[in-house]
């Protein structure tokens, strides 16, 4: 299906006109950016780039152009192109990266598509029209996303529907996950709305402006969402009395479209139509500082653990500012920057621009440690709150001594992070990775499972259990029995050896073992 049957959204052409308003010159001095490399699509880039469990950058293409580039693209973390699945319109929506190292994007064919990490597809679901949301995926695979059909859908990792909800309006803002599974999310309809997992409607807010922001989830669960010209904060709470939900408004100068980032500190950062980069107190809403670019900011800004923020204009240019709103380096593009950088575990960081090349710089920095450094949460764009660690423990049936904090790092390997010390995982696994699950309870014991990638033979996986998070000892389980090269690991245990332990699962080269 081409986009040609479909009106484009009225913002677009506005945007343009910014752009060549902005391109005019630049007003700041500037360092020397750390460009790394360029990767050349045949269309613009408007879709945000995730980062996979590998390295690997997965990126859409496609604009209203005469190329007809509809490809979701694969690259190797130094530029080279992996391999890249064809659609039939054009790709807005950013990728996300599941669990199992599985990609899930969404394109303007009405078709959403999840795809293996060698490029073969999984499965694809149809809606009732074209789809800019990006998706949203749950620790258990579940997948979320809206549409411009008005709907929000939930599928399951097996691309089967789980349930849909209907809003009043196209869904462009992409949906954020908290750490009880709760689902967030605006519409152009003017309403913000929380979700259970079940899909049931916790609460909604209205804001009397189109919502085409996706929201950021703060370690305290305040929500932070942009409406109109405003970026809202939002009490989740359900028994909170609508009228109180709002805890403050932060107006700019025009369209928040931008989708607002967290800091290591909590300071909110959002980028506006009106050419600027704001930082905002979270306590109050109140401006602590603000930068001016050449033209409207829509691209996201993402935060570093060295303060930086990185965000694109659309004056062209692609721009890296301080902890203190003072401009770093900039570095120009070919057309607008509409894509909204990510910052990579190794600190690389990669953007799109409509002048039809994804960009990577070396800025050196991991993510800020904060639950919402970026959009899309983290590198794969998950969009899910990570929960904190004696939670996690607690949701599996276990029973910590310590209550830990959520970037605490009591393995003292110096990566306070709660994939590597819950589980033992790089970020840059070359094995699939995830939270083991629970799937069965009984009162002699507990059972897990755990993605199992067949086809790497050069990976071994060990899942270990520990009394103090010191002393790690192996435990024995089975391999489900699957046609697919992509299959769980099952472990099993005793009443005795699971309450008040910790689990993880170590996955390393089978060379590490010589």
């Amino acid at each position: 299906m081409s986009s040609l049957f479909f009106q484009r959204p009225t913002r677009l052409p506005s945007l343009l006109v910014f752009k060549l308003a902005g391109l005019a010159g630049g007003l700041f001095a500037a360092g020397d950016p750390p460009f790394d490399w360029s990767f050349a699509t045949d269309d613009a880039v408007y879709s945000s780039p995730a980062v996979g469990w590998d390295g690997t950058v997965y990126v859409g293409s496609g604009a209203d152009t005469d190329t007809q580039d509809f490809q979701l693209y694969a690259l190797s973390p130094d530029g080279e192109k992996q391999w890249t699945l064809l659609t039939d319109d054009w790709v807005q929506s950013s990728p996300a990266v599941g669990p199992e190292g599985r990609i899930h994007v969404g394109s303007w064919d009405f078709f959403f598509y999840a795809v293996e990490p060698d490029g073969v597809p999984r499965w694809f679901y149809e809606t009732d029209s074209f789809i800019f949301s990006s998706p949203a995926i749950a620790p258990d695979g579940t997948v979320y996303f809206g549409c411009a059909d008005e709907f929000l859908y939930a599928v399951d990792r097996d691309g089967f529907l789980q349930w849909v909800f209907k809003a009043g309006d196209w869904i462009e803002s992409s949906p954020a996950i908290d750490h009880e599974g709760n689902v967030y999310f605006g519409s152009w309809d003017g309403y913000f709305y929380a979700l259970t997992p079940d899909g049931e409607l916790l609460w909604d807010q209205p804001t009397g402006e189109v919502i085409f922001s996706s929201p950021a989830i703060a370690a305290d669960g305040t929500l932070y969402v942009g409406s109109g010209n405003d970026l809202y904060a939002f009490d989740p709470n359900p028994e909170t009395a609508p009228e109180d939900r709002v805890l403050w408004i932060f107006e700019t100068g025009n369209l928040v479209d931008s989708s607002p980032a967290v800091g290591a500190d909590g300071t909110v950062y959002v980028g506006s139509a009106d050419g600027r980069l704001y930082a905002v107190d979270p306590a109050d809403g109140t401006e602590i500082w603000s930068f001016l670019t050449d033209a409207d900011v829509y691209s996201s800004p993402a935060v570093a653990a060295d303060g930086t923020v990185y965000f694109g204009s659309g004056d062209g240019h692609v721009y890296a500012v301080d902890s203190e709103g003072e401009l770093l380096w900039k570095h120009p593009t070919g057309d607008w920057v509409d894509s909204s950088p990510v910052i990579g575990p190794d600190g690389r960081v990669y953007v799109g621009s409509f002048d039809r090349n994804l960009y990577a710089f070396d800025g050196g920095s991991p993510p800020a440690r904060s639950t919402w450094p970026q959009f899309g949460a983290d590198s794969p764009r998950a969009g899910h709150k990570p929960v904190s660690f004696a939670s996690w423990l607690t949701q599996q049936g276990l029973n910590p001594e310590n209550d830990h904090d959520p970037y605490d790092d009591p393995a003292g390997d110096g990566t306070p992070n709660l994939l590597k010390y819950a589980l033992n995982l790089p970020l840059l696994t070359p094995a699939v990775a995830a939270y083991p699950e629970k799937t069965e309870t009984a009162e002699d014991g507990l059972t897990y499972t755990f993605p199992l990638d067949r086809r790497k033979q050069d990976i071994v996986y060990q899942p270990q259990i520990s009394e103090d998070l010191e002393n790690w000892n192996e435990i024995d389980f089975k391999v489900e029995e699957a046609p697919e090269a992509v299959t769980r690991g099952k472990i099993t245990l005793p009443g005795d050896e699971s309450a008040g332990s910790f689990l993880r699962l170590n996955i390393r080269h089978s060379q590490d073992l010589e």
